[in-house]
Protein backbone atom coordinates (compact mmCIF):
# COMPACT_ATOMS: atom_id res chain seq x y z
CA UNK A 1 0.00 0.00 0.00
CA UNK A 2 1.47 3.25 -0.95
CA UNK A 3 2.31 5.64 2.09
CA UNK A 4 0.23 8.81 2.43
CA UNK A 5 1.91 12.12 3.03
CA UNK A 6 1.97 14.27 6.03
CA UNK A 7 -1.03 16.84 5.63
CA UNK A 8 -2.84 13.44 3.96
CA UNK A 9 -2.20 10.85 6.73
CA UNK A 10 -3.18 13.35 9.29
CA UNK A 11 -6.95 13.37 7.80
CA UNK A 12 -6.67 9.81 7.20
CA UNK A 13 -5.69 8.44 10.88
CA UNK A 14 -8.07 11.03 11.92
CA UNK A 15 -11.21 10.07 9.42
CA UNK A 16 -10.35 6.04 10.62
CA UNK A 17 -10.74 6.60 14.55
CA UNK A 18 -13.45 9.05 14.07
CA UNK A 19 -15.13 6.36 12.50
CA UNK A 20 -14.17 3.80 14.87
CA UNK A 21 -15.27 5.49 17.61
CA UNK A 22 -18.51 6.39 16.12
CA UNK A 23 -19.49 2.78 15.19
CA UNK A 24 -17.27 1.00 17.60
CA UNK A 25 -17.64 -1.70 14.98
CA UNK A 26 -15.00 -3.05 12.13
CA UNK A 27 -15.32 -1.12 9.55
CA UNK A 28 -17.08 -2.45 6.65
CA UNK A 29 -16.54 -2.22 2.77
CA UNK A 30 -20.25 0.02 2.23
CA UNK A 31 -19.66 -0.28 -2.19
CA UNK A 32 -17.74 0.47 -4.64
CA UNK A 33 -16.36 3.10 -6.71
CA UNK A 34 -15.14 2.02 -10.85
CA UNK A 35 -16.53 4.88 -12.76
CA UNK A 36 -17.34 2.84 -15.65
CA UNK A 37 -13.59 1.18 -15.98
CA UNK A 38 -13.67 -2.64 -15.48
CA UNK A 39 -10.88 -5.07 -14.68
CA UNK A 40 -9.68 -8.61 -15.51
CA UNK A 41 -6.56 -9.85 -14.51
CA UNK A 42 -3.72 -10.49 -17.68
CA UNK A 43 -1.50 -12.54 -15.55
CA UNK A 44 1.39 -10.38 -16.52
CA UNK A 45 3.25 -10.04 -13.54
CA UNK A 46 3.63 -6.34 -13.90
CA UNK A 47 2.32 -5.85 -10.10
CA UNK A 48 4.08 -8.47 -8.17
CA UNK A 49 6.92 -5.72 -6.72
CA UNK A 50 7.20 -6.29 -2.93
CA UNK A 51 4.06 -6.15 -1.12
CA UNK A 52 3.42 -5.43 2.42
CA UNK A 53 2.74 -8.31 4.67
CA UNK A 54 0.98 -8.96 7.52
CA UNK A 55 1.55 -11.10 10.81
CA UNK A 56 -1.26 -13.38 9.53
CA UNK A 57 0.47 -13.52 5.59
CA UNK A 58 3.98 -14.35 7.41
CA UNK A 59 2.26 -17.33 9.64
CA UNK A 60 0.20 -18.60 5.99
CA UNK A 61 3.51 -18.14 3.87
CA UNK A 62 6.07 -20.00 6.66
CA UNK A 63 2.87 -23.00 6.48
CA UNK A 64 3.06 -22.92 2.87
CA UNK A 65 6.80 -23.36 2.62
CA UNK A 66 7.52 -25.60 5.54
CA UNK A 67 9.47 -22.84 7.49
CA UNK A 68 9.53 -21.47 10.77
CA UNK A 69 8.14 -17.82 11.08
CA UNK A 70 11.45 -16.43 11.71
CA UNK A 71 12.64 -18.05 8.91
CA UNK A 72 10.31 -16.55 6.48
CA UNK A 73 11.61 -13.25 8.10
CA UNK A 74 14.84 -13.82 7.47
CA UNK A 75 14.88 -15.25 4.25
CA UNK A 76 12.23 -13.12 2.59
CA UNK A 77 11.28 -9.65 4.61
CA UNK A 78 12.85 -6.53 3.76
CA UNK A 79 11.94 -5.76 7.66
CA UNK A 80 9.31 -6.63 9.79
CA UNK A 81 8.11 -4.12 12.77
CA UNK A 82 6.29 -6.42 14.95
CA UNK A 83 2.96 -5.70 12.62
CA UNK A 84 3.85 -5.75 9.29
CA UNK A 85 6.35 -6.12 6.73
CA UNK A 86 7.63 -5.82 3.36
CA UNK A 87 8.76 -8.63 0.90
CA UNK A 88 12.30 -8.93 -0.58
CA UNK A 89 12.11 -7.79 -4.11
CA UNK A 90 14.97 -9.33 -6.64
CA UNK A 91 15.01 -7.12 -9.34
CA UNK A 92 12.60 -4.76 -8.88
CA UNK A 93 9.95 -7.76 -8.66
CA UNK A 94 8.73 -9.85 -5.53
CA UNK A 95 11.06 -12.85 -4.64
CA UNK A 96 8.02 -15.17 -4.87
CA UNK A 97 7.75 -14.09 -8.75
CA UNK A 98 9.29 -16.50 -11.08
CA UNK A 99 8.83 -16.03 -14.88
CA UNK A 100 5.33 -14.12 -14.32
CA UNK A 101 3.93 -16.43 -11.92
CA UNK A 102 3.25 -16.58 -8.00
CA UNK A 103 5.62 -19.16 -6.49
CA UNK A 104 3.32 -18.86 -3.19
CA UNK A 105 0.00 -18.28 -5.03
CA UNK A 106 -2.14 -20.77 -2.65
CA UNK A 107 -1.09 -18.63 0.56
CA UNK A 108 -0.02 -15.16 -1.48
CA UNK A 109 -0.10 -12.05 0.44
CA UNK A 110 -3.72 -10.32 1.14
CA UNK A 111 -2.92 -7.30 -0.08
CA UNK A 112 -1.70 -9.56 -3.45
CA UNK A 113 -5.17 -10.80 -3.43
CA UNK A 114 -6.81 -7.78 -3.25
CA UNK A 115 -4.98 -6.45 -6.24
CA UNK A 116 -5.85 -4.00 -7.97
CA UNK A 117 -8.58 -2.71 -5.34
CA UNK A 118 -8.02 -0.60 -2.83
CA UNK A 119 -10.36 0.25 0.39
CA UNK A 120 -10.47 4.22 0.09
CA UNK A 121 -13.01 6.49 1.68
CA UNK A 122 -14.81 8.65 -1.05
CA UNK A 123 -17.91 10.77 0.25
CA UNK A 124 -17.59 9.71 3.81
CA UNK A 125 -18.06 6.00 3.13
CA UNK A 126 -15.63 3.13 3.23
CA UNK A 127 -15.61 2.01 -0.65
CA UNK A 128 -13.31 -0.34 -2.99
CA UNK A 129 -12.38 1.24 -6.05
CA UNK A 130 -9.10 0.81 -7.79
CA UNK A 131 -5.23 2.06 -6.24
CA UNK A 132 -3.78 4.62 -7.97
CA UNK A 133 -0.91 3.15 -9.48
CA UNK A 134 -3.06 -0.06 -10.61
CA UNK A 135 -4.97 3.10 -12.99
CA UNK A 136 -1.92 4.16 -14.25
CA UNK A 137 0.26 0.88 -14.78
CA UNK A 138 -2.02 -2.32 -15.10
CA UNK A 139 -3.18 -3.33 -18.87
CA UNK A 140 -6.10 -5.13 -17.58
CA UNK A 141 -8.75 -2.14 -17.16
CA UNK A 142 -11.23 -1.40 -20.36
CA UNK A 143 -14.26 0.17 -20.67
CA UNK A 144 -17.55 -1.21 -19.22
CA UNK A 145 -18.76 -2.20 -15.49
CA UNK A 146 -18.62 -5.56 -13.83
CA UNK A 147 -19.69 -6.65 -10.38
CA UNK A 148 -16.60 -6.80 -8.35
CA UNK A 149 -16.48 -10.50 -6.85
CA UNK A 150 -17.57 -10.64 -3.06
CA UNK A 151 -14.10 -11.91 -1.94
CA UNK A 152 -12.63 -8.64 -3.00
CA UNK A 153 -14.93 -6.80 -0.31
CA UNK A 154 -14.05 -9.38 2.38
CA UNK A 155 -10.09 -9.27 1.59
CA UNK A 156 -10.34 -5.70 2.14
CA UNK A 157 -11.94 -5.71 5.13
CA UNK A 158 -9.56 -7.74 7.04
CA UNK A 159 -7.07 -5.42 4.90
CA UNK A 160 -8.34 -1.86 6.47
CA UNK A 161 -8.55 -3.96 10.05
CA UNK A 162 -4.66 -4.79 9.50
CA UNK A 163 -3.47 -1.91 7.76
CA UNK A 164 -5.89 0.78 7.32
CA UNK A 165 -7.42 2.30 4.11
CA UNK A 166 -5.90 4.27 1.45
CA UNK A 167 -5.34 7.77 0.49
CA UNK A 168 -8.53 8.58 -1.96
CA UNK A 169 -7.93 7.83 -5.84
CA UNK A 170 -8.60 11.38 -7.65
CA UNK A 171 -11.12 11.18 -9.83
CA UNK A 172 -9.02 12.25 -12.32
CA UNK A 173 -7.21 9.51 -12.70
CA UNK A 174 -9.79 7.35 -13.95
CA UNK A 175 -10.99 10.03 -16.43
CA UNK A 176 -7.18 9.72 -17.45
CA UNK A 177 -7.74 6.10 -17.99
CA UNK A 178 -10.69 6.52 -19.41
CA UNK A 179 -9.29 8.81 -22.15
CA UNK A 180 -6.09 6.42 -23.08
CA UNK A 181 -8.73 3.05 -22.84
CA UNK A 182 -10.82 4.99 -25.42
CA UNK A 183 -8.13 6.13 -27.81
CA UNK A 184 -6.51 2.78 -28.03
CA UNK A 185 -9.61 1.33 -28.94
CA UNK A 186 -9.84 4.03 -31.64
CA UNK A 187 -6.83 2.90 -32.92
Amino acid sequence: MEKSTSKNENKKTNAKINLKNKNSKILKIMGSYTCGIAWYCKKCGGCCDSPTVTKKDIVNIAKYLGLSFNEVIEKYLRYFDGKMGEIKEVRGRCIFLDKRRCTIYKARPLICKLRPFSPQFKNGKLVLTYDIWFLKHCRGFFIGDMKIDKKYFKYAEILVKSLGFEEETPKEEFNRLKKRLKNAHEN
